[in-house]
């Protein structure tokens, strides 16, 4: 339904010009993949195309942000009988990738995870970016209890070079402290990247 403005000739075209902005995201000039002879500009059939098809392709992640959620220290408890569940949602700021830690049955107050979350980043936009903590009591058949929130800058390991040990205060939805969180953040480069 969406291609019913354009004429069915230029559907194969489409994708040809998609295909060599795809291939040669880098590139002054593209191939015209779908014949002709003048390479520096669109394609006739791309003149009224959004601006978003006709721009390069958008850096690739150059390395990995390592999250190590290491324990959890004072953490309001939930459940009245036993002891609560806890697991950590970690987020990137500016981002949309979202990570989890297991569940800790009965951890309680006090508990360790000792798990690493791993995150495709971009190195040139570590110091503006922040991990997002959010830590939740795992109930069966009721709805998850949140147990506080917080987050770290990551600014300061833009250089690869150490980690970051961080206690991360953690807060309630009445802004009062609900415990802490220790992370590890770390950046890896991917390889030849430096």
């Amino acid at each position: 339904r969406r291609w019913r403005h354009v004429p069915r000739r230029a559907h194969r075209s489409l994708l040809l010009g998609l295909t060599a902005i795809v291939l040669f995201p880098d590139a002054k000039t593209l191939p015209n993949l779908a014949g002709g002879t003048d390479a520096t500009k669109p394609p006739a059939y791309l003149s009224g195309a959004p601006a978003t098809l006709l721009a390069p392709a958008p850096a690739m992640n150059n390395g990995t942000l390592k999250v190590m959620v290491l324990e959890g220290r004072n953490m309001k408890d939930h459940d009245i009988i036993g002891k609560q569940d806890p697991y950590v949602i970690a987020r990137i700021s500016h981002g949309s990738q979202v990570q989890r830690t297991r569940t800790i049955r009965g951890g309680g107050k006090n508990c360790a995870w000792n798990q690493c979350l791993s995150f495709a980043v971009n190195s040139a936009s570590l110091n503006n970016l922040r991990v997002h903590i959010s830590v939740y009591d795992e109930d069966i058949g009721t709805k998850d209890d949140f147990i506080g929130a917080g987050e770290a800058p990551c600014n300061e390991v833009a250089s690869g070079a150490y980690g970051k040990d961080v206690w991360v205060s953690l807060v309630d939805k009445r802004h009062r402290t609900s415990g802490q969180i220790h992370l590890d953040i770390s950046f890896a480069p991917y390889a030849g990247i430096g």
